[in-house]
């Protein structure tokens, strides 16, 4: 889960209709410019009072002669494979050397093996989808925010209507929605209810690391463990380590919240969904000291280095590794775990409202919020990385969702 940005902002205005806020639970207004909401951080400064998008810092960096400007866009080095033998490994180069993936190499570079290529797929990675496996494979989000999505989005009415109006595709199966934030786990709240009664939504209860600080309140688990014993709940989570510096909750509060959830966890004999933000060491720690090696973990949209991904793979034969739209990004590390990871320890994943794929057909583009079908761009995005074809892709990360969560 990414935090909410922005500031407290403007007194919250009074809008048409019977709009209610996520936070107060009063009418009126929605959580975005609720008067109670706490001033929240910039994301890339750290400091409160304004958005990413307004931060001075960004500002100043714009203004920046060119050649001191930090990497953006063509200037990021982009990932290559080489191919080498049977084996493949990563290294980096200027998007200049490349005007496209498909671009010829010249021998000499072919000789050597410094030149980009498409990596042969393997018997077990040969395509062997029709055009009708491709239509019908089905998918499920096993990510997303649903009240964060409503309230985006200014829905007010069932999954099932906003299913309707934003034309989902067949195969779209179902989505879990993780509860996270302690406002959702109020019984007056009520969307976490009215959601589970629909056939295709199941859900998670955690405390994020951002809310760690609000734990100590003994009503807050007893509200969280009610949602836990739902029978569609599948895991407990969002629970985790963030380090980022507009983290409100400190980093000792966190690691003894989250030793507690793992505790609940194994004591309920629940998954977990797991956060991890520039914490990966005392995550793998904290998890190896509490909870069994053959516990059935999500890794949530996880951006840490390759290396760490196979440590908690190895560690954990149980643990599966969350891809979201940020793999569509400028970003070689996540690219690097869609390639690099076993296509089976893989989950499909939107972390809607968040994390909008880049790669959407022309007439989606405008969408400035993700919500579960989204999921199906995603997988489309490292089928393409791992030259395979998204209905082998979609089948493959189905199972693990079967084998993750039982749906």
């Amino acid at each position: 889960m990414s935090s909410r940005r922005g500031g407290r902002g403007p007194p919250a205005p009074i809008l048409a209709g019977a709009v209610r806020c996520y936070h107060c639970n009063q009418e009126g207004h929605i959580a975005k410019v609720c008067p109670q909401r706490p001033p929240q951080l910039c994301f890339n400064c750290g400091k409160p009072g304004h958005l990413k998008r307004e931060c001075p810092e960004t500002r100043r960096e714009h203004h920046a002669p060119r050649d001191e400007r930090p990497y953006r866009g063509r200037e990021k080095p982009a990932l290559l494979v080489e191919i080498t033998g049977s084996e493949t490994s990563t290294t980096t180069a200027s998007n200049d050397d490349l005007s496209s993936h498909s671009a010829a190499a010249t021998t000499d570079e072919r000789r050597s093996g410094t030149a980009y290529m498409p990596r042969p797929l393997s018997p077990g990675e040969k395509p062997t989808s029709t055009a009708e496996d491709l239509k019908l494979s089905k998918f499920i989000d096993t990510h997303c925010h649903l009240e964060y999505v409503f309230e985006r989005f200014r829905h007010q009415g069932t999954f099932a209507q906003f299913t309707t109006q934003h034309r989902y595709p067949e195969n779209f199966e179902g989505c879990i929605t993780t509860f996270c934030d302690p406002m959702a786990f109020s019984p007056s709240f009520g969307i976490w209810q009215s959601l589970l009664r629909e056939p295709n939504v199941w859900a998670t209860f955690g405390t994020h690391p951002h809310n760690a600080r609000y734990y100590q309140s003994s009503s807050l688990e007893d509200k969280m463990l009610a949602g836990l014993s739902h029978p569609k709940c599948v895991a407990l989570g969002e629970i985790g380590l963030d380090y980022a510096p507009h983290s409100p909750s400190t980093p000792e509060v966190q690691r003894s919240v989250l030793t507690r959830q793992l505790e609940l966890a194994v004591q309920l004999e629940k998954p977990v969904v797991l956060h991890c933000r520039d914490a990966e060491d005392d995550l793998f720690d904290i998890l190896s000291s509490t909870v069994p090696a053959e516990w059935k973990i999500h890794l949530h949209c996880f951006t840490g280095a390759l290396e760490m991904a196979r440590k908690f793979l190895k560690t954990f034969p149980n643990l599966y590794v969350g891809v979201c739209g940020n793999v569509t990004y400028d970003s070689n590390r996540v690219r690097a775990l869609a390639a690099g990871l076993p296509l089976e320890r893989l989950l499909l994943e939107t972390d809607a409202p968040y994390m909008v794929p880049r790669n959407l057909p022309q007439h989606l583009r405008g969408n400035k919020f993700s919500h579960p079908s989204f999921a199906f761009y995603t997988a489309r995005e490292i089928a393409k990385i791992r030259h395979m074809h998204v209905g082998d892709v979609l089948k493959s990360l189905r199972e693990n969702t079967r084998l993750m969560y039982g749906i």
